[in-house]
């Protein structure tokens, strides 16, 4: 699957949430686009004299870097303003509070990402959403435009793929990383366990061993291909 470097931050506000989930109400997952690179935005977000964070961020070749622990809020949402999403509107106050953020390399790109970005980003919403029982729904999953939609109207952007990344989740077919020798090379998803079944005889059919790992979700391709 992927892997979660953690960066760290000293902005944040400890213990929001228990240590692990679910809480009721859940936390919403609030998706955002970076000002600048993912280099950049860890140095901003490390400096101390900024006071900006978030939980993550999603790089553009599917790096994800983790700033703030999931239990703790990070200082990203900013003030509430003319808010349009419902779960705002209803329980008003810091949204530092009940939210994890997530933000995407994609400076000057109306909220377009690349195809590694995104389904990284699809694994993590997955991830965080099954931590802590959240909804996979428009309701629980939003843009920081529908916190302050005067000011962050751009944020994550006109071009974000809601539509897709809506439709993948609410799918509710578990991602399968496919990988070659253990590394990774594609992503899939695993429909009722069938997804995989025509890779794996085409595998076979070239001379590789297939490997499926049921708990983390893999298939692995091991060896050299020859055809039989």
């Amino acid at each position: 699957m992927y892997t979660i470097e953690w960066k760290g931050s000293p902005h944040f506000t400890s213990d929001v949430r228990p240590s692990s989930g679910p809480v009721d109400p859940p936390p919403l997952i609030v998706l955002h686009t970076m000002a600048g690179s993912l280099s950049g935005t860890l140095a901003h977000f490390q400096n101390p004299q900024t006071e900006v964070s978030s939980h993550y961020g999603v790089g553009r070749k599917g790096e994800i870097h983790q700033y703030v622990k999931e239990k703790d809020g990070a200082w990203t949402n900013g003030r509430i303003l003319k808010p349009t999403a419902r779960q705002i509107i209803q329980r008003g106050g810091n949204p530092n509070r009940y939210s994890i953020t997530i933000e995407y390399e994609g400076k000057d790109r109306g909220g377009a990402i690349e195809q590694p970005q995104y389904q990284a980003g699809l694994w993590l919403i997955q991830q965080i959403a099954a931590r802590w029982n959240i909804p996979l729904t428009r309701e629980y999953i939003i843009g920081h435009y529908e916190i302050d939609s005067v000011n962050k109207e751009n944020c994550p952007g006109p071009f974000f793929p809601w539509s897709m990344l809506m439709k993948d989740l609410e799918s509710g077919w578990p991602l399968v990383s496919i990988r070659h020798n253990s590394i990774p090379i594609a992503m899939g998803y695993l429909n009722n366990g069938t997804t995989y079944a025509p890779l794996r005889k085409v595998a076979e059919r070239l001379g590789y061993t297939v490997k499926w790992d049921e708990i983390e979700h893999t298939l692995d391709l091991l060896g050299s291909p020859g055809m039989k």
